[in-house]
């Protein structure tokens, strides 16, 4: 879910960037969430 004012490419550079964070940090977590910079959260 990304913040509604950031363009189209902000938010899937902020996803891929979550998901990549998610897998190093949580990588037995069924339920992670993360939240990058206050522009997405996973």
């Amino acid at each position: 879910m990304c913040r509604g004012d950031i363009s189209a490419v902000d938010c899937q550079t902020c996803l891929n960037t979550s998901i990549q964070q998610i897998v190093q940090k949580c990588p037995n977590d069924k339920s992670p969430i993360i939240w990058e910079v206050d522009e997405c959260l996973l």
